[in-house]
């Protein structure tokens, strides 16, 4: 297989170096970057090594001496990784979610900005598959594509101090899982009775990136039906 995508390199502090992309969602660049990210493991010496929607972050043990080097190896591998028979097998999970009040505050405000009923809202929101990118910025929170372009909303001119954990919500181009209680300035649609934020590393059956996730919707008398906790 010849290389799909040409890549940035950038020195982040004396231990890591940046891959990019091209800072591009896409489906293919995801799974190239799991490709490479999966033959990294196997042939470098690393501290950690983690990955965004169009990014990998390598940190080194030691100093990095020779930056070029560094990265001409770099180069090297992802040429080999293209040659990967590299099978990504993901899981779909099928999200139960409530639109109802009080939980999904800000689904009227969206319904008038966007001349839409909050049904067909509902509807664009859960007719779509997501794939999971990445996890970040808090634990367990997925970074998820694929939200219907009908229903792309700006994020709020003032973010809450207090989203709810379960809290689904919207930001420009995507949607996603509130996990834990936290500050937030997407706009609140629903919630989901499921729980991804695990301290203790119990829950070993929860969402990877890579997989997928439909949401469907619950009444609210079906919440303690749906819990996972």
């Amino acid at each position: 297989m010849k290389q799909k995508f040409k890549l940035s390199f950038f020195r982040v502090n004396e231990f890591a170096v940046s891959i990019d992309w091209g800072n591009v969602m896409h489906e293919d660049i995801h799974r190239d970057i799991l490709r490479f990210k999966f033959y990294l493991k196997r042939k470098i010496t690393f501290k950690d090594i983690s990955h965004g929607f169009s990014s990998i972050l390598i940190q080194f043990e030691e100093t990095i001496v020779n930056y070029h080097e560094i990265c001409n190896r770099i180069k090297i591998l992802y040429k080999e990784s293209q040659e990967l028979h590299f099978h990504l097998i993901p899981k779909h999970w099928k999200i139960p979610v409530c639109y109802e009040f009080p939980f999904a505050i800000d689904l009227e405000f969206m319904s008038k900005k966007l001349k839409l009923s909050t049904q067909e809202i509902i509807n664009y929101h859960t007719r779509s598959k997501y794939i999971i990118y990445f996890i970040g910025f808090l634990p367990g929170f997925f970074y998820l594509g694929g939200l219907n372009r009908k229903i792309h909303f700006p994020r709020r001119d003032n973010p809450r101090k207090r989203i709810a954990p379960g809290s689904i919500g919207i930001g420009e181009k995507q949607t996603g899982i509130y996990p834990v209680e936290s500050p937030g300035g997407w706009n609140i649609i629903g919630y989901t009775p499921y729980s991804f934020f695990d301290p203790y590393l119990v829950k070993k059956n929860i969402p990877q990136s890579g997989d997928t996730i439909e949401f469907f919707s619950i009444s609210k008398q079906e919440i303690d039906k749906y819990s996972n906790d």
